[in-house]
């Protein structure tokens, strides 16, 4: 299993596998070692070098981690943040155990399996629910943020083991005005699991998504795909034209409720349909009602067990071991020594050095580049508490610190940070003196000022009498 294990740090993380690798990015099993016992595995998804400095690649791997970090729903994978680390655009996400639906299908006729009517449709039930929260979400001033997913597919719906189902993959999502799509008048997703109306390149809604996951529940239960073809062109006419075998004609058995259920929600014109995922989910929840299925996680969680016993074990295996490498190479930092270890080098997460970074990167991960300020005077002061210079007026160090900690992240931007709190009783003792002298400097101006006020206005009336008397 070591062979598996990467065991390299990546900013504030330490890489343990990689998961993935396409055209545009990279996946990455990876850690984060906090104080004491705090550990948290995330999946990192890296632009690939050579499109990491594209501007348009880069505006899209940002404009999907706007959408991404602001869903929360448990049948929505998490994404936590997005910014440079390393030199690399990097998302941080939710780790799940388990595997996409195309890998269970493929591992079901492996074994000449028949994936289970019920755990078809709690799957796309859970499916139902992450996509009713995706078109239902509104932004802060209440106005519909008309999100279309555009890619529902079994590549992008995570079954875990636990019985649960995510969506993930907002990439091509639609969302905001048509205006501001930068995908408009382009076919994106997969043609296979494409609507009519996704088709020709029409603006969608909602019931664009639905007849996506109608095609998954279609595949699942039968077995069989329903538009795909030997090639694009023939996939695209189907679809375009809706022609498809109806279910009983492909399974004999098929239950006659989830056949009319289905068969709504595959209809061409989209004012046939179910009108939003919710009418859809509500109708195959009655489905497992009256055939006496259990609304649960189990029948899947147990599925999954019986199709992927050996991986559920190799991976605990797995990270196990990664972790107890990962703790070996780096170490653990007690809670209290957390921070002096962190003002003394600079270093996230209880001095771990990230390797080959510049200060600045050590930093990056915390704000996006439209967010890229960060108040750093305290480390500033505490840097040259503990030098040999000596140190310049608080009034004049805090407003150039934030000036230069304000800069946009860029290749020409140099944190002067060793430091983000004193280490020691006495700086902080001689911080405590600094502060002291300014306020007393500004106790002795404010007096001198309402002073200087009083004997204007006594001059003044004194004046005023003069004149008075003379005239």
């Amino acid at each position: 299993m070591k062979t598996d294990i990467i065991n390299r740090r990546f900013g504030p993380y330490i890489l343990l596998k990689r998961l993935a690798v396409g055209g545009m990015a990279e996946i990455f099993l990876a850690l984060r070692l906090g104080p004491g016992p705090v550990e948290k595995l995330v999946v990192l998804k890296c632009i690939l070098n050579h499109c990491n400095e594209d501007p348009d690649f880069v505006r899209l791997f940002y404009r999907e981690a706007k959408l991404s970090c602001i869903l929360q729903h448990p049948n929505v994978i998490s994404v936590w943040s997005a910014s440079p680390v390393a030199k690399r655009h990097t998302m941080a996400m939710e780790y799940l155990r388990g595997v996409t639906l195309d890998v269970m299908v493929s591992r079901a006729q492996e074994r000449s399996l028949s994936i289970p009517i019920e755990v078809a449709v709690w799957i796309v039930i859970n499916a139902c629910d992450g996509l009713q929260y995706l078109h239902d979400l509104r932004d802060s001033h209440d106005a519909p943020l008309n999100i279309v997913h555009r890619d529902i597919s079994p590549q992008n719906i995570f079954a875990c083991y636990d019985g649960q189902c995510k969506l993930f993959d907002f990439g091509v999502a639609q969302f905001g005005s048509h205006e501001e799509d930068p995908h408009k008048g382009m076919l994106v997703g997969k043609y296979a699991y494409m609507s009519p109306e996704q088709c020709n390149g029409d603006f969608l809604d909602a019931r664009s998504d639905l007849f996506s996951l109608a095609i998954v529940l279609y595949e699942l239960c039968t077995g069989v795909q329903l538009f795909q073809k030997e090639n694009d062109i023939l996939t695209l006419n189907a679809v375009c034209n809706c022609n498809f075998t109806p279910p009983n004609v492909v399974y004999p058995d098929f239950p006659p409720f989830l056949e009319i259920v289905l068969m709504k929600a595959l209809s061409f014109d989209a004012s046939q349909r179910y009108q939003s995922v919710e009418e859809f989910s509500e109708d195959l929840r009655k489905f497992l009602k009256i055939s006496g299925y259990k609304q649960t996680n189990e029948a899947l969680r147990n599925f999954l067990a019986k199709l992927f016993a050996y991986e559920i074990q190799s991976e605990r295996e797995l990270l196990k071991e990664a972790v107890l490498s990962a703790e070996k190479r780096f170490g653990r930092v007690e809670p209290m020594e957390a921070l002096r270890s962190y003002d003394s080098n600079g270093a996230m997460d209880g001095g771990a050095k990230s390797e080959g970074l510049r200060d600045s990167d050590v930093f990056d991960y915390i704000n996006t580049p439209q967010d890229a300020s960060v108040d750093i005077s305290l480390s500033r002061i505490a840097s040259l508490v503990s030098g040999s210079q000596t140190l310049p007026p608080i009034s004049q160090t805090l407003p150039q610190v934030r000036a230069h900690a304000s800069v946009e992240h860029g290749e020409t931007q140099e944190l002067a940070v060793k430091e983000l709190a004193p280490s020691s009783a006495s700086e902080l003792k001689t911080q405590k003196t600094i502060a002291a002298q300014e306020s007393k400097g500004r106790l002795g101006s404010t007096a001198t000022l309402f002073i200087g006020i009083i004997l204007g206005v006594c001059l003044g009336i004194g004046l005023l009498a003069l004149f008075s008397s003379y005239f």
